[in-house]
């Protein structure tokens, strides 16, 4: 008889949240390091899937001047950590998304760019296919509203967008460590340097030309002789080429010939355009169904809701295939951008939905937001309202419940529970990085939020939330390498044993993981 449980070797370990999945069509997927990796419970030696991460091309978001680089908003948008891309959300769709009846996976990379896979079926192969790529359709709607800069051709929720938040993005980025890794490659140091700026050509070039293209690119020989060639006297803006780090070279300045048609910008406006466009979680509602008013047929289809640096939520609205097929030339649905929620003025690390149907027979879409600020935030969205949003409408959300404490700690995990028997209680767990563990208790009638429990639950950051047994049982999990289960005593959590197969764990409360 094989083992209750079974060891699963991975090429390195998780290093973020929301780094483990189980889908619904019993798949489990594993973010670790540059590969997602997909395992089958019922058969953990079999056949696996694997998605490669590799490095996007940059956005041409436009130029600065080259004393603007040194403003202190684009400090985040210059600094790079990472030497591979990283996974740093992944969730998975509801079933029946995917060509084969299967479900899709949303992944979002450290370089903020989120894409979705399906598994391979006609290709004899084990690389899951990618079907989207929504941060560059996200980067196609911005550019036809000018990022929302024009009066009267933006977003209402876009108007927040101003200089007061872009501080905010600054100010937070040290709080958010594990979410803020970028895509470095490999650094060279070659003379001439100022403050860490590395710089084609020679002190003279350097002195002569007062400004130049910054650009994350490549540095070779034949790229700097011809740097030195295009090099001219007087004033030339300095273009940060897409979102700061994704290229895997080091950033160097060269001229800016190749760049002219990029529209000259303040500091502050590139990095709002790339907080906008720098995406740190994805979460995929229930499966929700509504009648099409053409054919009055039932519809099904669900909501991607990716939180960006910006502090803004992008909902991506997907339909269900109405049937399958193995042509490969048959496309589903594409994903539509719906709408855009400001929900907060800092970065969103954490997104969690609930489906509450409020003692009515009208359901509604409960959705949860964490953010680095510390604060927590619920909001309330009807179905039907949500799903006549179309071409990035400011969707229907109503801000319930807000959650704001004293603790310095940012939020790194939630989750949402409707009870059963509790027709007007909604449960709400929140994870610190600081790896302590609240609960609130938010009542839809009196629409009053009350905190039931408080306590450090682990020694490092609290990496998952879930909810069990209904919503009166919570499962804990922290980079410590722990797990611990919480029960509702009365109105009170409280920590019950986890009792398990291994014998080290058998008279211990925390359940020992081993490193992937």
């Amino acid at each position: 008889m094989a083992p209750q449980y079974q060891a699963v070797t991975l090429i390195a370990s998780p290093s973020y949240p929301n780094a483990i999945a189980w889908s619904s069509d019993n798949l489990v997927a594993v973010a670790s390091g540059h590969i997602v990796t997909i395992l089958n419970p019922a058969a953990l030696d079999g056949p696996r899937g694997v998605v490669g991460l590799r490095r996007s091309d940059p956005f041409p978001i436009g130029v600065v001047n080259r004393e603007d680089l040194f403003e202190p908003c684009l400090v985040p948008t210059c600094l790079a950590r990472d030497a591979e891309p990283c996974a740093l959300s992944i969730s998975w769709s509801p079933q029946g998304f995917a060509p084969n009846s299967g479900c899709l996976l949303a992944v979002c990379t450290v370089d903020g760019h989120v894409k979705l896979y399906r598994s391979p079926i006609w290709e004899i192969c084990d690389e899951w296919v990618q079907v989207a790529d929504l941060s560059q359709l996200l980067f196609s709607y911005y550019k036809t509203i000018n990022f929302g800069e024009d009066n009267g051709s933006h977003l209402t929720s876009l108007k927040n967008i101003n200089t007061e938040e872009t501080e905010v993005l600054g100010s937070t980025c040290e709080l958010q460590d594990p979410l803020s890794r970028r895509d470095p490659g490999q650094r060279k140091r070659k003379p001439p340097r100022v403050d860490d700026y590395i710089y084609d050509g020679n002190k003279d070039d350097l002195d002569a030309s007062n400004d130049a293209d910054f650009s994350l690119k490549p540095c070779s020989k034949s790229k700097k002789k011809s740097s030195k060639k295009t090099a001219k006297h007087g004033q030339e803006p300095v273009s940060v080429n897409g979102q700061g780090s994704t290229g895997n070279s080091k950033a160097s300045l060269s001229s800016n010939g190749g760049n002219k048609s990029l529209p000259l910008i303040t500091a502050k406006q590139y990095a709002c355009r790339d907080a906008c466009l720098s995406s740190l979680v994805v979460a995929w509602s229930p499966l929700v169904s509504s009648s099409d008013k053409i054919s009055c047929l039932l519809r099904h289809w669900c909501v991607l809701a990716v939180g960006s640096k910006s502090g803004n939520v992008y909902f991506w609205k997907l339909y269900k295939p109405e049937y399958y097929t193995i042509d490969a030339g048959v496309v589903n649905s594409d994903p539509m951008l719906i709408g855009v929620l400001q929900a907060h003025k800092s970065w969103v690390s954490a997104i969690t939905w609930e489906v509450s149907s409020e003692g009515s027979s009208t359901s509604s879409l409960l959705l949860a937001t964490g953010c680095s600020d510390r604060s927590v935030k619920i909001w309330l969205a009807n179905i039907e309202g949500l799903n006549r949003c179309t071409n990035a409408e400011e969707v229907p959300f109503a801000l319930v419940a807000e959650v704001t404490t004293d603790l310095s700690a940012p939020v790194s995990a939630i989750s949402l529970a409707v009870p059963a028997g509790s027709q007007y209680e909604v449960n709400l767990a929140i994870g610190r990085v600081s790896g302590s563990l609240e609960t609130w208790t938010w009542n839809t009638c009196s629409s009053k939020i009350e905190n039931t429990n408080a306590c450090h639950a682990h020694d490092q950051v609290v990496t998952g939330l879930s909810w069990g047994m209904d919503g009166y049982c919570l499962y804990s999990c922290s980079q410590d390498n722990s797990a611990r289960c919480w029960i509702y005593n009365g109105n009170h959590l409280e920590e019950i044993p986890v009792h398990t197969n291994f014998p080290e764990s058998k008279e211990s409360t925390d359940v020992k993981i081993n490193k992937y």
